[in-house]
């Protein structure tokens, strides 16, 4: 019993230094998702160019959402790529709010920057302003922005009637 709990944990911890994914979402205008990850507005969101930043990955897909997690069984009665997709892209229903879309990619060697990805600067499309956020921040943003990374686009959030994200081109 013992031996089996040490392995499980060791299998766990290898696979963890070398597995990492991106969790996305297609949706910027999402409200839940701005209140939830972006300090309720006051932080930013980036867009990607999908194209060029999927070709960084190994792989991805749409999360899928579910009353309860699916069980996982082992080989033979789930192959290996159905264990990875239920794995990997299972989540409760009561996040599906986020409407995810997840990248991931496994390091067979992984090194000092474990699970880190250092995209090119044509992979990076916009950059939207949270509604809140402060005007140092977003002073600090815009100058980083326009002095290394002059081809995206900036975006401004605001709230608008019940709270509905609307998204224009920052002047």
């Amino acid at each position: 019993k013992n031996k089996l709990a040490q392995h499980q944990i060791e299998a766990f911890e290898g696979f963890n230094m070398r597995f990492g994914v991106l969790s996305l979402t297609a949706n910027p205008s999402n409200n839940d998702m701005w209140i939830k990850y972006s300090a309720n507005h006051s932080g930013f969101c980036i867009g990607f160019d999908p194209i060029i930043t999927f070709k960084f990955f190994g792989g991805g897909g749409e999360v899928k959402y579910y009353d309860e997690l699916p069980i996982i069984y082992p080989t033979p009665k789930h192959d290996m790529e159905t264990q990875h997709f239920l794995q990997v892209f299972s989540k409760l229903k009561k996040w599906e709010f986020e409407q995810e879309y997840r990248v991931h990619k496994f390091h067979y060697e992984p090194n000092g920057l474990q699970r880190q990805i250092i995209l090119p600067k044509e992979a990076y499309k916009e950059i939207i302003l949270g509604a809140k956020i402060e005007k140092k921040t977003k002073e600090e943003i815009i100058d980083a922005v326009r002095k290394d990374l002059s081809h995206i686009q900036i975006k401004q959030a605001s709230l608008g009637e019940d709270n509905k994200i609307i998204i224009a081109n920052y002047n």
